[in-house]
């Protein structure tokens, strides 16, 4: 007789392995987030009305998103600037990177703290922009809330995170919402 329930499947939606089928979407959604953002927070990559950011940073985001060249970009994101949310975001995703496939416990749990610790940084430094830069700073309070949640489900687990990472993931869409009450305003 199968058991229905030992597969982890029930009625053909939940996948075999959870916990790698969250690490999956939460990859997917750091990657699309950092991707979307600097051309909906309208950041130096466009041809018009650029914000400005620290040369490092943008020669990181272009070794990651033009070149895929990921070892000049933490090069790059070593020096570069230390309250650009952006260089913040991107160190994220380059220790979430580098905690995949990683089979040192203790260099995995190191790679984790500092996808923590990144994403903290992204949001603080995006709570300092917002003074400034409303619809920057909105943006990276958003991504830095679900990086954040991200981590939580990472650690904790998808039953014991998930509570914690959708009050993140509430908070990253009211600054979205907010980001988005403002960019009707910028003229590009």
């Amino acid at each position: 007789m199968i058991d229905r329930f030992s597969s982890g499947v029930v009625s053909g939606i939940v996948p075999r392995q959870p916990v790698r089928f969250w690490q999956t979407v939460s990859a997917a959604a750091i990657a699309l987030t950092l991707w979307a953002t600097p051309s909906f927070a309208q950041d130096p990559f466009r041809t018009t009305n650029p914000r400005p950011i620290g040369e490092k940073t943008e020669a990181a985001f272009k070794a990651i998103f033009e070149q895929g060249n990921y070892k000049a970009a933490e090069m790059l994101l070593q020096q570069a600037e230390t309250d650009e949310p952006l260089a913040h975001a991107l160190r994220a995703a380059m220790a979430y990177n580098n905690s995949q496939g990683e089979t040192d416990p203790q260099k995995k749990q190191a790679a984790s703290e500092q996808f923590k610790n990144y994403a903290i940084k992204t949001r603080e430094s995006g709570d300092r922009l917002k003074k400034t830069d409303p619809l920057r700073g909105n943006i990276y309070l958003a991504v830095g809330n679900f990086l954040e949640g991200a981590h939580t489900v990472g650690t904790a687990g998808v039953v014991r995170g998930t509570p914690q990472a959708l009050g993140k993931l509430q908070q990253a869409f009211k600054y979205l919402d907010e980001a988005e009450k403002i960019a009707p305003k910028i003229q590009n």
